[in-house]
């Protein structure tokens, strides 16, 4: 059962997400029993780091949003050019077959493409 979980898109990511975040409260049980002083205590001092670790990750996230806006866009170019080419040379075949007389049954029920 937990292969077939973990080969389900959602379901490994769910499962990824729970391994670190047990392994991120593991690493803080350890650094407060190591220093041996509570959650509380911890919290307290870790609470300023809070906002710039905030400002970090809407950064981060803005960049990545732009990023990949950009290599969608450049894929979509890269998509058209490639049917701009093949339909051009469907073009050019099918007008040969007009010019040689050559009769076909449709455009579209071609072998060759």
């Amino acid at each position: 059962m937990f292969k077939k979980i973990w080969n389900d898109s959602v379901g490994s990511k769910v499962i990824a997400g729970g391994i670190l975040a047990a392994l991120g409260y593991i690493l803080l049980y350890l650094y407060n029993w190591y220093k041996s002083i509570s959650l509380i205590e911890t919290w307290k001092q870790t609470k300023d780091y809070v906002i710039p670790i905030a400002i970090t990750v809407v950064v981060l996230y803005i960049v990545l949003t732009i990023y990949s806006r950009y290599q969608y866009k450049k894929m979509m170019k890269l998509n058209n050019e490639e049917f701009s080419k093949n339909f051009k040379k469907m073009f050019e075949d099918y007008k040969q077959d007009i010019i040689k007389k050559r009769r076909t049954s449709s455009f579209w029920d071609r072998d060759r493409y």
